[in-house]
This record gives structure tokens, sequence and C-alpha cells, in this order.
């Protein structure tokens, strides 16, 4: 085959690579670019979904707080609503207003500035909160504040009298412009759409904003199929607005059913992946003109010179080989910074190359020098090791030596040099004759060493003297490979007998979860932990642990810099209890009772645990604050808690809500008797009278006990 067809051969071949490889990477990047923007458009509509969850919580709390307030307030409804809103709405500027109906669905009072609806008896929400159908709050349909023209989202909560009887609906309205104003501030990376949508299809708010698609109905749009069947999704849609393939994210809600609905340009998205497109398209064409001109120049090239060269070739092979295998074995001594010796024992002289005696800074002697010259180089602490060890190769010339050691510059100075070695010749009685090796500069490396070894030894004298807890620990085993003296003062053990103890055996979590702090610690995910230690005399003491990675010369280990923090845990353990307690009856708060009810409920569904709550009013209440003073009623609070405890189990839960209502959970309860006997026991324990300043009371003549199961 010519050289022409072969140069035509490799250029079809690197062509057929260079465009396949272009191929994979432009489809790869195209994937990427894709599979990332759908991640990132529906993180963001989940996210955009959990805001606007969690803004409806917080007008739904203020709804319930509004709603005792007018179950208790002992003002009129109109001033209970002036209340409301000096308490709440400065603290929740999302809420435009707030609007009461009566129980007929009449319009009753209002705060703020409200699209006043005279009756909204026939709306789906009264009708279900006025037939006790509906518990939670519900989300009507957008509508205009009468005087600003701003849309305006409802939502409705029941409101109803202490008997639990409905009274009405109370309304709270929350500007679409407060989810306007948070979609404007959302980078889309380019053109893109955010909506948010009522379950029924109405839009609620828009970002760019609209006006004229504001409170339209879009159930029948072909996007809305999507929503139906799945919580959160990605799709592709046509955007009817400007004909755009957008991609879209959109996620629900959870519980409003609320669908806030993400729209990205396409075009946008895959802009920079075009860019990059073109870059590879104009980079490989680029590479095949250049190995094109490449492959005819070199072609033109070997045409000319090949016969000249056929001539020659023959007559010259061998002498060219010699010439070239002596070249290269100059080459890597030179390329490689190596030098060259050779010792003739008979003679005792030694021949070195140019390089070595570049390395010492004399001049070049091709006679090489008498061993009796060599010696006084050698420094007089190394001579007797590199003699020994030359001693050592003759009498076993198979071997090779190596050996680390300082020779004396023309200046005085001394230089660093690895010498290696072995006997290349011997003679009819198997005595070497002839030893040849290389020598190479190792200062810089010796020099690095050093100042490697000095940094070890200080790490070493501040590890040891370091006033805080350290500690040394295999991660593999959780041996103790070396501790402190503050470890040793602190733990009780001495140096030898914390080396050979493992963290395990201080450490009091379980082993499992020990392997698995010091794996995060390993890669770095987290570094700061809090374990429970036990020291010599057994007493517990909570350590805050900072552990990192220690790469040494022979493994990987793990530092870790303890700090005794049972102070602190216990004074944050007292702050929660405090959080967690009525400070009255020392019975769980609202905020304690609500997260065990969470919890709780959750085990009855998943696992299919009873669970039972017992609510307790003590009815006519204030009569007693009225006729004995408060010091009584406080009194009467704390007996109440003490009967509460007192008839129930270690394991329920017994909270006091708030004013005169109290809550007992039980879970597990193993039959309903067992209910109804510890109902029994708190209403026989509550027929006693109460002894009380000035006077006797019964409780039962004014308590309420509701149970659910």
């Amino acid at each position: 085959m010519t050289v022409r067809k072969q140069l035509l051969l490799a250029y079809i071949l690197v062509a057929t690579i260079l465009l396949s490889i272009t191929m994979v990477v432009v489809i790869s990047n195209y994937q990427n670019v894709l599979s990332s923007a759908e991640r990132e458009t529906r993180n963001l509509a989940i996210s955009l979904g959990t805001h606007a969850n969690d803004t409806f919580d917080r007008v739904n709390y203020v709804l319930d707080n509004v709603s005792q307030l007018l179950m208790q307030s002992d003002f009129t409804k109109y001033r209970t609503l002036d209340e409301a809103q000096k308490l709440f709405l400065s603290e929740y500027p999302m809420i435009q207003s707030l609007q009461l109906y009566d129980n007929r669905g009449q319009f009753y009072s209002a705060t703020g500035q409200a699209s006043t609806l005279k009756n909204i008896a026939d709306t789906d929400y009264f009708t279900q909160f006025r037939d006790n159908l509906r518990q939670t709050p519900a989300i009507g349909q957008i509508s205009k504040a009468d005087q600003t023209k701003n849309w305006l989202i409802p939502i409705a909560q029941r409101t109803q009298d202490i008997a639990g009887n409905f009274t009405g609906v109370i309304i709270a309205n929350v500007r679409a412009d407060f989810f306007i104003d948070l979609y404007e501030h959302v980078d889309l990376g380019g053109e893109g759409v955010i909506a948010l949508l009522h379950p029924s299809g109405q839009l609620l708010a828009r970002y760019p904003y609209d006006a004229a698609m504001i409170g339209n109905d879009y159930s029948t749009a072909p996007v809305f199929a999507h929503f139906t069947d799945q919580q959160d999704g990605v799709f592709e849609s046509r955007y009817l607005h400007d004909g755009g393939t957008y991609l879209s994210g959109f996620s629900k809600a959870p519980r409003y059913d609320l669908i806030v609905l993400v729209g990205r340009d396409k075009n946008k998205i895959l802009q920079p992946w075009h860019m990059t497109l073109v870059s590879h398209i104009l980079f490989t064409g680029l590479v095949l003109l250049v190995l094109a001109i490449t492959g005819v120049t070199l072609n033109k090239h070997i045409q000319r010179t090949q016969q000249a060269e056929w001539k020659q070739f023959e007559a010259e092979r061998h002498e060219a080989e010699a010439l070239i295998s002596e070249e290269r074995i100059r080459l890597a001594f030179i390329g490689g910074a190596i030098g060259f010796w050779d010792w003739n024992l008979p003679n005792q002289r030694i021949y070195f190359n140019e390089y070595w005696y570049d390395i010492l800074g004399y001049p070049y002697r091709e006679e090489g020098i008498a061993q009796a010259e060599w010696n006084p180089l050698v420094h007089r602490e190394d001579l007797p090791k590199l003699n020994d060890i030359i001693d050592q190769l003759i009498r076993h010339p198979g071997e090779t030596y190596e050996s680390r050691h300082r020779v004396r510059h023309s200046n005085g100075s001394w230089v660093w040099v690895l010498a290696r070695g072995k006997v290349m010749s011997i003679d009819e009685n198997d005595n070497p004759i002839r030893i040849t090796g290389t020598v190479s500069d190792i200062t810089e490396q010796q020099t690095i060493r050093a100042a490697l070894e000095a940094s070890e030894n200080r790490f070493r004298t501040m590890f040891r003297k370091h006033s805080s807890v350290m500690l040394l620990i295999d991660p593999g085993t959780g041996q103790i490979v070396d501790a402190n003296d503050a470890a040793t003062s602190f733990y009780g053990y001495s140096h030898e007998q914390l080396r050979n103890m493992t963290i395990h055996e201080i450490n009091m979590l379980s082993r499992e979860h020990i392997c698995k702090q010091k794996q995060l610690a390993m890669s770095e995910q987290q570094n700061i932990f809090v374990f429970p230690h036990r020291l010599a005399n057994g007493s517990i003491r909570q350590v805050e642990v900072h552990s990192s990675p220690l790469v040494t010369d022979q493994s990987n280990l793990l530092f870790s810099i303890i700090h005794d923090v049972t102070d602190r845990e216990r004074a944050l353990s007292r702050i929660q209890h405090l959080a967690m307690t009525d400070q009255l009856t020392q019975l769980a708060n609202r905020n304690e009772f609500n997260q065990q009810f969470e919890q709780r409920l959750t085990l009855c569904r998943e696992q299919g645990q009873p669970l039972t709550l017992l609510l307790l009013d003590l009815d006519k209440f204030k009569a007693v604050n009225d006729t004995y003073g408060h010091p009584a009623g406080d009194q009467v609070l704390k007996n109440t808690a003490q009967i509460l405890r007192q008839s129930c189990r270690e394991s329920d839960v017994v909270a006091r809500l708030g004013g005169d209502e109290f809550a007992i959970l039980i879970p597990a309860a193993p039959e309903r008797e067992s209910i109804i006997a510890v109902a029994e026991r708190i209403v026989t324990a509550f027929s006693k009278p109460m002894v009380l300043a000035g006077g006797f009371e019964t409780v039962a003549d004014f308590m309420l006990l509701y149970v659910y199961t």
C-alpha cells in the first residue's frame, strides 16, 4: 500500500473518530442541559408551592386566633375585629382585610379594604361549614377590592361558639400582589412565567402580571390535565400567548391544593448549548482542515525524500543504529538529570560523566579520579555507612546497592546525592572487577524531608502540650493512636491506657452509629458532633468533638479536638423544658402537645395503633375567679393538673392548652373500657370539693369532658 493511500485511510479514520466524539459530546451536553433545567424547574415549582402553603398556613393561624377571640371575647364583634387588625395584620402584610359573616351568610363586619359580598350563603364552603362537613379552611374565588381594585384571594374559616355551634364564617383577604412581588424576584434564567392557580382552575396570581388574565378559568386548558394525578412534575407545553415551547414544572400546595406552575422558555434554556454546538462544529472543522493540510504536505515531503533516503539506507543502517543507541543513553542521563559512574577496581579509578562534575562544580576529567581522591569528598558521617554498603556489594556481586550520602561541592557546601550501583564484571575467581551505576542530586528532596520532619516534630509538641483535649484515631478500627496530656487529665486514664483503648470504649453511642459519624468526618461532610463520653471514674460528660481527616506518610487518621459542653447541654435542656412546659401547672403546653399529637397521629396512621384524645373544659371557670379571686383560680388549675396526672399513665401526654382547657393524649390504649375507666377516675376525683380561699367549690359542677378515639 502506497504512502498516499495510508495517509488517506488515516485521515478518514481520524475524521470519523473526531466526528463521533463530537456527536457524543454534543448529545450528552444537550441531555445534561435539559435534565438540569427540568430538575431546576421542578425544584423551583416545589419551593414556590411550599411558600404558598406556608403563607396560607400563617393566614390560617390568624383566622384560628381571631376565631378564638370572637368565641371568648367579652367585647362586641366589631371591636374584636379591630383588635385583630391591631394584633395580626401589621405582622402579616399579606392580609389586606378581615370580613365576618353570620350563620345565615349575611355580611356582618369588616376591617380594611375588601370586596364586600353582602351574602355568601350560596358558596360551597359556607354550606360545608354550616352543615359541619368541613373543618379545614377553604380558599374562595379571587375578586377585586371595592375601593383599591386590588385582586384579593379569600381564605375562609368556620366560627363557632364555646359549645361548638356554628356562628358564621370569617374571611381573610390575601393580596394577590404579595405572590406577584415574590415571583418578580425569582430568577428564571431568561423569559418565563410563574402562575398560582386555584384547584378549580382560576388564575390567582401571575408573573409577568397581566390584569386581563387574573381571575380567568383555565381548567379546560391542555396543561391542566397534568395536575390531576401527580403532586408535582415537569412537562413540555406550547404557550398559547406567544406560541413558544416552554419547559413547565408544577407543584401542589399539599394542604390547600393550590397549584404553582413555573414555565421557562426552552429556547432560552438551550441557548448556551446552541453556542457550544457551534463552537464544537467550528473546532472540528478546523481540526479536520489542519489534518488535511498536514497530510498533503507530509505526503509531498515523503515523496521527495524517500528515494534519496532509500539509496543510503542499507549502507548507513548499522552505523545509525549504533549512534542512535549511544545518543539515547546520553539523552536519558541528561534529560533525567542523572550522573553516570564506572569504577575499575583493579586500577582503583572511578570515571564519571559530565553531569556528575556539574553537580559538584568540578572541571571534567576524562581520565577519572583515584579512589584515594574520592573518599575525602564524602561527608565523614556518611563514609562508614557507604563503605559498609560497598563491602556488602563486593561480597554479594549479584545484588544492587543504594546509598544516600553527602558529597563536598567545590564551593565547600554539601550536596545530597542518591547513588545506585551493580557489579557488571567479575574475574575467573568471581571477584568484582567493574562496578557501574548512577548518581542524582537529591539535595532539594532532602531539604524538603528535613523540613517535613521538623514540621511533624512541631506538630507533635503542640499536640502534646495543647490545653485542649486531642485524640488521633484510626477511622477503620476506632483505635486511639495517640492522646495529648490534656486528654489523659480529662479522661483520667494514663497515656499508655488510652493508646490501648478504642473510641468505642469511651463513646457511649452504639458502634454502628459511631462508625457512621467517623465516615462523615473522614469525608468532611460533617466535622462537629456532640457525644456522651465516659471517664475513668464512670461519670458521663457531654462533649463537642471537632473532627477532620489527617493524612500521614503511614496512614490516614482522624484528628479530634474535644470540648466538655456538659453544662451547656444542661442549660439548653432546661431552656427547652421551659419552652415546652406550662409554668403554672408544670404540664405540657400547647406547643409540646401539638408536637406529640402530630407524632402519635403519624404512628396511628402508619402502624394502626389506637389513639385516644380527652378534652377537659372547666365551664364557668370565670365565676371562680370573680368569686374567690385569681389566686384561687390558679389553685383550681394546679389541682386540676395534679388530678389529671394521677389519673393517667406515665406514657400519656397531659397538657394545658390555655385558660381553663386541658387535653389528655392516650396512645396504644388496649380497649375501650380502659378509656372509660380513665374518664371515670377523672370525674370521681373532680366530684370532691376543692378547698379554696374563702370557701369550697366542686369542680365537677362546671366541668365538661370530651372523649375522642
